[in-house]
């Protein structure tokens, strides 16, 4: 259709046909030109568009540590600005679009007047140009440069929208309100808790007993291994402490050198042995988006003994795909660090070294027992004589009956 149009324009009058076929070219090749910019901005906006998707996911794979730590200002705050980075960047992107829209509607209008005009001025000289050839060269013009354009720009949609059809077709491959901008750090500010204790608390999940008349004390710094077979209620035990449970019988009292105190869960730190590391640097996930000195945080790594292992700039120090990049025992270090950083005056680790060699598992034994915290402890790590040598009071659950100071 375009070779039959381009030979009617030109047998109708060679001059003015060729005339209109040169003035339409460019509108050819003007999506060509800015193409570089098109795709540069395209590229930007699928990247942030990738990284705000990545936060979320981020934020909704770490919600547990968030809420422990009541950091979801920071994080959403984080969210928020990663939003309007990527709306700026969509935004340009599609004024880049409109830009070559419009210069392709101004040459269009300088490729309509000045042919029309030049066959008017033919036609005024006296030339052999009518109005009906002029009429005829520019609706078969238009047929020869339409489908060419639509090619084009089909061409130029197709190259700019290739990164964001790769990023689609690796991820099916591979399976806000408003806040606050100056969140306050929530670190621990109750009083020290000298003493937790209960003389009868009974708790149980449906016919289940997991603890019936159990006593538990608990002394400010106490180092305590809790025992029993998988499945028999530890964490549980834990649960109960913290409050995310109450007890079907009973109550476990909090006192400090006042008295009796109400239960507050910033006093407590729950490690587990999985940890969340946030796609983020090192002062991030020690602080979560909160507003601690860097000295601070620095001293919390140099406890755990990672301030040496993260280059010279440890708190810049970037984690990826959920601390892969890390050691099974330094983000085990990590998530200690994160209690130490927010204060929090018990730490409750559960299994924290079931999954790390015999190494990795003495050397986060051996930090737990020496850091200056009241520690109770879920492991399967340690034997009672190992539990002894670490200075760990012993606790065993069983059959429903929490027995203290276990030994054998």
């Amino acid at each position: 259709m375009a070779a039959f149009s381009t030979s009617f324009v030109l047998k109708i009058n060679l001059l003015l046909g060729t005339v209109f076929i040169i003035f339409a070219i460019p509108q050819i090749f003007i999506p060509n030109i800015f193409q570089p910019v098109l795709l540069r901005r395209s590229a930007k906006w699928s990247n942030n568009n990738s990284d705000f998707v990545e936060q979320i996911r981020d934020l909704m794979g770490g919600r547990d540590t968030v809420l422990r730590y009541c950091a979801f200002a920071p994080a959403f705050k984080k969210i928020k600005q990663q939003l309007s980075v990527t709306e700026r960047s969509h935004q340009k992107m599609n004024n880049s679009r409109i830009d070559v829209q419009l210069i392709s509607w101004i040459w269009s209008i300088i490729a309509l007047f000045v042919p029309v005009a030049l066959g008017f001025f033919l036609m005024n000289t006296g030339k052999p140009v009518t109005i009906s050839i002029i009429l005829s060269i520019y609706l078969a013009s238009s047929q020869v440069m339409q489908p060419l354009r639509e090619a084009i720009n089909d061409f130029a949609s197709i190259k700019t929208t290739k990164m964001i059809r790769k990023t689609i077709e690796q991820t099916l491959a591979s399976e806000i309100d408003q806040f606050d901008e100056k969140f306050e750090i929530n670190t621990n500010t109750s009083p020290i808790l000298k003493k937790i204790y209960s003389n009868d608390i009974t708790f149980s999940f449906g016919n289940k007993i997991i603890l019936k008349n159990a006593m538990i004390t608990i002394n400010q710094n106490d180092k305590i291994l809790l025992a029993g077979a998988s499945g028999i209620g530890k964490s549980t035990v834990f649960n109960l402490l913290m409050g995310s449970l109450k007890p079907s019988k009973g109550k476990i009292i909090y006192t400090t050198k006042d008295g009796e105190t109400a239960l507050d869960p910033n006093d407590f730190a729950l490690i587990q042995q999985d940890p969340y590391i946030f796609n983020d640097t090192i002062r991030y996930n020690l602080g979560l988006g909160l507003r601690f000195s860097d000295q601070i945080l620095e001293s919390c790594l140099k406890e755990v003994n990672l301030d040496k292992e993260l280059g010279s700039k440890p708190l810049d120090y970037v984690c990826k795909d959920g601390g892969n990049n890390l050691s099974g025992g330094q983000r085990a270090r990590l998530e200690i660090a994160r209690a130490l950083v927010f204060d929090r005056q018990i730490i409750l680790a559960d299994e924290i070294d079931a999954n790390l060699d015999p190494q990795n598992a003495v050397q986060i034994d051996n930090l737990l027992a020496n850091i200056d915290k009241t520690v109770i402890m879920i492991s399967h790590h340690i034997n009672s004589r190992q539990a002894q040598d670490l200075g760990y009071k012993q606790w065993l659950l069983t059959d429903g009956k929490l027995k203290e100071n276990i030994s054998n």
